[in-house]
């Protein structure tokens, strides 16, 4: 394990990674520069830039590990947008997402990243509950909220594991405990309103496809 001192230089393997603040990124006139923090990652040697690592619009890096993996720098990073940079009028919406990048060829490349927590006001709406994380198999699970704000009408848990397997991956489970809850106000009409107490469940069907677009697995398999 490398020693890590987040949001500083850090030195290893003859070169020296930083977090930086680029203030030439502008996509709207009215942006402030000043407010960007941390934006993108700089690997360096001998004072010259070898390769830099952009999360996004803007978005803040943190830096929550670094390791030595075959020989190769991995970073364990969580990107997260930056609102105070993103000067929009917009629904709100969130997404903090661990990256992990490999430092090889003097280039940083993305090999993993999932969610820590991710949504918006309409949903649905996650966040990383447990995660167990080894070399060739990862289980996550994740607090589940169908329905934005409607946290009643669609709430419950997923339970992902994959596997690794000759430099591809495998969905060898994916459990959902999701369900609406509501409460009935009118029987006779058959008027139900959510309800997080509700004792009227309505199992909510959730599609491994598109929960998966919000990973970067680019050779995913399915497997029942």
């Amino acid at each position: 394990m490398l020693s890590c001192k987040k949001n500083s230089a850090i030195k290893s393997h003859n070169l020296e990674f930083q977090l930086l603040t680029d203030t030439t990124i502008q996509t709207y006139d009215d942006n402030d520069s000043s407010k960007l923090k941390f934006n993108l990652l700089a690997a360096t040697k001998d004072n010259q830039i070898l390769d830099k690592y952009y999360s996004g619009n803007g978005n803040i890096i943190t830096i929550n590990s670094i390791e030595t993996v075959n020989g190769k720098p991995l970073f364990k990073i969580t990107t997260s947008y930056n609102h105070a940079y993103l000067n929009t009028v917009s629904a709100p919406f969130w997404a903090d997402i661990n990256e992990w990048l490999i430092f090889e060829d003097n280039a940083f490349k993305k090999v993993f990243s999932y969610p820590q927590k991710q949504g918006n006001q309409e949903g649905p709406n996650i966040e990383l509950l447990k995660s167990k994380i080894e070399a060739n198999h990862i289980t996550l699970i994740y607090d589940f909220q169908q329905y934005g704000f409607e946290r009643a009408a669609g709430f419950g848990t997923i339970t992902i594991e994959i596997n690794q397997q000759d430099e591809k991956y495998y969905l060898s489970k994916f459990e959902y405990d999701v369900y609406g809850h509501f409460r009935v106000v009118d029987e006779e009409d058959d008027i139900w309103v959510p309800d997080q107490n509700g004792d009227k469940l309505v199992p909510r069907d959730i599609k491994a496809e598109d929960f998966f677009k919000r990973f970067s697995f680019t050779n995913l398999n399915y497997e029942k």
